[in-house]
């Protein structure tokens, strides 16, 4: 964030130079980088990292003279990459690197994946026939008592949730199904096909 790091007076992140004395991002530094994580710019120190993120990018090796020209990040989330020289003699030129947002974007899409195949598992899918037109295709949890399918079935075909207990009969395998059996415990698979039996 902002429009570069903030100068500091000494190694501690705490101690700035001034609000307004920054290296821009993208800017290019001559100075000393030290092996605690700080490099030297005159009179001045700049993190090399802040809070994790790599914001000072070295950007040619040191010469004889162990002088090193960096290269700071456009922002502390979103590192550079070195791609070509630069307009001023011994400069290379920076551009953001857009892998990131790909990897989050995929991320996210890996993880509502596996929510979805979890949330599947616990779920089966199965017809309802009722002698009347076309079967109706049904998804229940697992664990759901059967009662739930039934009053949604019975609402389909215009069926008071009252009049549904005692004038239809729902039948797995020529069993009579009870309202408080679920699809797991009467084995029902995906594909299968639950009779909607209507009293006359």
């Amino acid at each position: 964030k902002g429009l570069g790091v903030y100068y500091r007076n000494s190694k501690n992140m705490t101690d700035l130079a001034g609000k307004g004395l920054y290296a821009a991002w993208g800017s290019v530094l001559h100075g000393e980088q030290t092996s605690d994580g700080w490099f030297k710019y005159s009179i001045y120190w700049l993190p090399t990292a802040i809070k994790g993120a790599k914001v000072i990018k070295e950007s040619v090796p040191p010469t004889a003279l162990d002088q090193k020209k960096i290269v700071t990040a456009r922002s502390p989330k979103e590192a550079a990459e070195l791609r070509a020289k630069g307009l001023k003699d011994r400069t290379l030129r920076a551009e953001k690197k857009a892998t990131r947002v790909a990897e989050a974007v995929t991320a996210k899409k890996v993880v509502r994946d596996h929510q979805r195949a979890l949330k599947e598992k616990n779920f089966v899918s199965f017809k309802v026939e009722a002698g009347r037109g076309t079967p109706q295709e049904w998804k229940v949890q697992k664990q759901e008592p059967m009662r739930q399918l039934m009053k949604r079935a019975c609402g389909y075909y215009n069926i008071s949730a009252t009049d549904c207990a005692d004038s239809v009969d729902f039948l797995w395998k020529k069993r009579r199904i009870q309202e408080l059996d679920t699809a797991q415990g009467l084995g029902l698979t995906f594909g299968d096909t639950v009779l909607m039996h209507i009293k006359s």
